[in-house]
């Protein structure tokens, strides 16, 4: 990030290192991502997003995270569900 990299590289799958963060319940590396201005709202080849990634796994501090922070709760993936449909599966 000191060499202005870019932090929304997309790997094949189309995730990036928030997605990654997210879905693994890395909270500080979710914060810094976010401090340093990682989209939020970016889609992966299934179409989620790293606050659906949070939800789906119950990472809930990293969900607030993304939601005080500005996520858009209207995105809809590929199974036709937003994160608060993940989260409430997943319960």
């Amino acid at each position: 990030m000191q060499h202005k990299a870019s932090l929304d590289i997309q790997d094949k799958a189309g995730s990036t290192a928030l997605m990654y963060s997210s879905s693994k319940g890395h909270t500080e590396i979710a914060h810094i991502l976010v401090q340093h201005k990682a989209s939020l709202d970016l889609q992966n080849k299934k179409g989620w997003t790293a606050l659906m990634l949070a939800a789906y796994f119950g990472h809930l501090e990293i969900a607030s995270l993304l939601m005080l922070n500005g996520a858009d709760l209207e995105f809809i993936d590929k199974d036709g569900k937003d994160a608060r449909a993940w989260a409430e599966e997943r319960g």
